[in-house]
Order: C-alpha cells, then sequence, then structure tokens
C-alpha cells in the first residue's frame, strides 16, 4: 500500500509543479500539499525493490 496517493498538483507562473496535494485513501480528497522537492525526496528514499 503506498504511503499516500497524489491527487492533484498545482502550478506555478511558467508551468511547472510546485506542489501536489495527496491524501492517504484512494479518494477524492486531499488532506494536505506537499512541495515537488518533498515528494521527489520521498521516492529516492523509497526502499526499492528489484
Amino acid at each position: 500500500m503506498a504511503d499516500y496517493y497524489i491527487k492533484c498538483v498545482n502550478e506555478n507562473v511558467d508551468g511547472d509543479i510546485a506542489e501536489v496535494g495527496y491524501g492517504s485513501d484512494v479518494d477524492k480528497y486531499v488532506s494536505d500539499t506537499r512541495s515537488k522537492d518533498a515528494v521527489i525526496s520521498d521516492i529516492d528514499d523509497y526502499p526499492h525493490k528489484m
């Protein structure tokens, strides 16, 4: 199971992703936001199984 699900993205004026809205369940509700850099860090730190 995922730690959180990305629900939406907020873009800056240049059209780049600035923040993502996320939630802990597979539903339509956004619990909070995280910066793009924080999400990338979470992905990089996730233990990959190969």
